[in-house]
């Protein structure tokens, strides 16, 4: 199973180091997994058209997995517009472990940059109740026994 460091440095072995500024690989908590499809933005196009064909319908490198990649655009595009979006995500929250964060890099030294802290209100993620506290209804006109 990747981690965030593993997928990234896989993509800068691949020659992508000096042209990912931002990078994301989401994680599942309660499965200690990736969710298998990570956000990579890229400094040009055309460096993002190279990264798709290098990827589309091949396999990460190490052997690691079996699973053929596939490449779609993300509704977010750019540099600005996704640390924007990151920035505001519950993905920063303090509790949330740094390795399981967005990553922003410098391209020119190919160093971390560290994400600033959100300048408003964390936009929170869908919270369901637990299983054991759900009520289900029963269809109208359909009674339950007692």
């Amino acid at each position: 199973n990747y981690t965030q460091r593993m997928m990234l440095k896989a993509l800068w072995e691949m020659g992508f180091k000096a042209c990912i500024d931002l990078f994301y690989l989401p994680f599942h908590y309660r499965n200690k997994a990736n969710m298998g499809y990570a956000f990579v933005n890229l400094t040009s196009e055309f460096e993002a058209t190279l990264l798709r064909s290098k990827l589309e319908g091949h396999q990460l490198p190490n052997g690691w997995s079996r699973k053929v990649l596939r490449t779609e655009l993300a509704r977010i595009q750019g540099f600005k517009d996704n640390f924007e979006s990151f920035r505001h995500s519950v993905v920063m929250a303090r509790h949330v472990a740094p390795e399981y964060q967005p990553v922003i890099i410098d391209p020119s030294t190919q160093r971390e940059v560290a994400f600033p802290p959100p300048c408003e209100k964390l936009r929170s993620t869908k919270q369901r109740p637990p299983r054991e506290a759900r009520v289900v209804l029963p269809p109208p006109g359909l009674e339950l026994e007692a």
